[in-house]
Order: C-alpha cells, then structure tokens, then sequence
C-alpha cells in the first residue's frame, strides 16, 4: 500500500507518495510528516479497510488479499503494529482501545518472501519512472528514528 501527501505551498500544489514494502512504516512515516507539517495524508490500506468494514464489493475483494498478510491490525482503526519495530504495550491488545488485534493467517517466511516479490516487481517500475523524471527521493534506516529526520529535513526545505 501508499500513502500520497498534499499541500500547498504558496499556492502550488505539492504531492508525494511514500513507498516501500510491506510493514516498513508508511503509516508511521506519513502520521509524523501529517502532525509536524499539516498536510493531507490519505492511506490506500485505511480506504481499503474502510470498504473491508463495510463489505462494499471492493471490500470483499480486498478482504482476501488483506488476510494473506503478517501484521497485526486493530481492524476499526486500521492501525497496525509490528512487533519488531512498533509492537503493541500489551500483547494482542490495541494500545488505545485495549481490543483484540488480528493476527494476519499467513505469518510465515514463504508468504513474505512472496509478498515482497511481488511488491519489487509491482514497484520497481513505478520508482524507475519517478527516478527518470528527476523526483524520487529514497530514505533509508532500520527505524523510523532513523528514516524520519531525513524525511524532516527534505520536507523542511520545500515547506519553508
């Protein structure tokens, strides 16, 4: 999944995407960037929970796609811990509303050996045309601590 960002700046629409593979912090990324310069986030995984909860047609496919992954997700809210990187205070609870969280089915290493797969040839296109165009901008670490300050800084500059 995505998360696309928006604002203005003096007047000119400014957009990005961030990108990367499943459970690397896309969602974790875009709420910091949201809270510290007041764009719009809008999360492809949240519109798709939110036509899973309410069993749209898109939803129901979605659904299945959705159960074949290996995070664990507060399906009302659609956040998402990682219990590497972002685990839950307590185990198999959220964190705000104490219910139970839902262990994605397929939690093996042959299933996310796959899931990447196919996320590297779905993505690897779409990031060779925008490194073309002369506007892809790649961050990297092993936490979010790491990555974010990159981010802060790239985005401190265009906003500022």
């Amino acid at each position: 999944m995505s998360q696309v960002l928006a604002k203005a700046v003096k007047g000119v629409p400014i957009r990005g995407m961030l990108l990367g593979a499943p459970g690397a912090g896309k969602g974790t990324q875009a709420q910091k960037i949201k809270n510290n310069f007041d764009v719009l986030s809008i999360s492809s995984g949240d519109l798709l929970r939110r036509h899973i909860q309410n069993k749209s047609e898109v939803g129901l496919v979605a659904k299945k796609y959705v159960e074949r992954g290996e995070r664990y997700v507060h399906v009302p809210s659609g956040r998402i811990y990682n219990l590497t990187y972002n685990p839950p205070k307590t185990p198999g609870l959220d964190d705000i509303t104490n219910e139970p969280l839902v262990h994605r089915p397929d939690d093996n290493a042959d299933s996310l050996k796959t899931r990447l797969q196919k996320y590297h040839s779905a993505t690897m296109p779409l990031l060779e045309y925008y490194d073309k165009k002369g506007v892809l901008k790649v961050f990297s670490g092993d936490s979010s601590d790491i990555i974010y300050p990159q981010i802060h800084s790239m985005l401190s500059d265009i906003f500022n």
